[in-house]
């Protein structure tokens, strides 16, 4: 677990928040003092890398390399090439990383949000520059505190020209490795391939699956302009003192979960049934798969499933700042759906899910898997 930061460390916080107040000419917030501000909230001076980092490189490759074989065999799932070596970061490069990949994210989605509730020039500067400070502050503060508890991730791009074909790589931030293996009293080796397993059988779900990148690309994409046309249509038939209200609300609530319902935004059970599946496959596979590689992979996943550390920082972010309000019960419902088709017809049934994307599950099929398989007629 974290400990809590110095006093001499919150005063630093208090001076980087005040730094953020200082962007008065920028179009949004200021990436560069969120991530001075997550570097802080990360502690991450102290979470360095202490070992050789080329043998850590070497002895992960080796666990993905006994691992992947292990889910191909399960799933039936082929990749066209293999997944890229895990890469090793301290907190103070998955920060870094981080930021560069969901500005191309967010940028677009609070370009709209200051635009319109700048309400044709009307607001003034001095308002709207305490916004984007305000948001500045809570990404950074948020990131920070993501950064001291994720573990891995499988990671591509979502969105933009950043948005690659290529396969996406494993990322592990291993100070975080080395905290919970000693908090938990968890051996090494066993925890490290347990935890490879884990953001492999998300690899193997989007590299061996042609379509499945874009659709998501595509899902976050919509559900953003979604977002982007409410905010418009808030700022037209609202006043300054109200919509000034409701953006304040937004900032300090954390998310936009309170702009749009479900019967508005038909992507959003998408997403949300999406993600549902997502996870619940992969966490049926690497449970299954990891009884046959690991002594203990009982403990370690009753020990994950209570507390979800694992859960990747995209999907937290979307959760917080986009209002996808993902509950954890979906997830386990998830999981439930694919045993539930795993007892009715093996692995080449739950296989189905896969083959377009109109086999995917929606809300109510997860919840009723025979539902789901009347639809395709398997």
């Amino acid at each position: 677990m974290a400990q809590a930061a110095p006093l001499t460390d919150f005063f630093e916080y208090l001076k980087a928040a005040g730094l953020s107040f200082a962007g008065l000419d920028l179009p949004t917030i200021d990436w560069h003092q969120a991530g001075a501000i997550a570097l802080l909230v990360g502690d991450t001076k102290e979470a360095v890398i202490k070992e050789p980092i080329e043998e850590l490189n070497e002895r992960f490759h080796q666990w993905l390399k006994l691992v992947s074989p292990a889910i191909a065999e399960f799933t039936g799932l082929q990749l066209p090439k293999p997944l890229g070596q895990p890469v090793l970061f301290d907190r103070a490069e998955w920060v870094v990383t981080v930021i560069d990949r969901i500005r191309s994210l967010l940028e677009p989605l609070l370009l709209v949000l200051l635009k319109e509730t700048d309400n044709g020039g009307s607001q003034k500067p001095t308002s709207k520059n305490f916004v984007k400070a305000i948001l500045t502050i809570q990404l950074g503060t948020l990131l920070g505190y993501l950064s001291r508890r994720v573990l891995g991730q499988y990671d591509f791009a979502l969105s933009g020209s950043e948005f690659s074909e290529d396969n996406g790589r494993l990322f592990f931030v291993y100070p975080n490795i080395v905290n919970v293996r000693k908090r938990f009293e968890l051996e090494a080796q066993e925890f490290e391939i347990w935890l490879v397993l884990h953001e492999a059988t998300h690899g193997y779900e989007f590299e061996a699956v042609p379509w499945l990148k874009s659709y998501m690309r595509d899902l976050v994409s919509y559900h953003k302009k979604q977002i982007e046309k409410k905010i418009s249509q808030i700022a037209k038939e609202t006043s300054n003192s109200k919509l000034s209200s409701l953006l304040y609300r937004l900032l300090f609530s954390g998310g936009f979960s309170e702009l749009i319902s479900l019967e508005e935004n038909h992507s959003l059970s998408k997403i949300q049934a999406f993600m549902a599946i997502i996870e619940g496959y992969s966490d049926y596979i690497m449970y299954k798969v990891s009884k046959k590689l690991i002594s203990h992979s009982e403990a370690i996943s009753n020990l994950f499933r209570r507390n979800k550390s694992s859960r990747n920082w995209a999907e937290r972010l979307l959760e917080k700042i986009i209002g996808l309000d993902l509950k954890i019960q979906q997830y386990k419902l998830g999981y439930q759906f694919v045993s539930d088709l795993v007892s009715h017809g093996g692995m080449d049934l739950a296989r189905q899910i896969w083959v377009k994307p109109d086999n995917l599950p929606s809300l109510t099929e997860i919840r009723n898997p025979h539902a789901w398989i009347e639809r395709l007629g398997l």
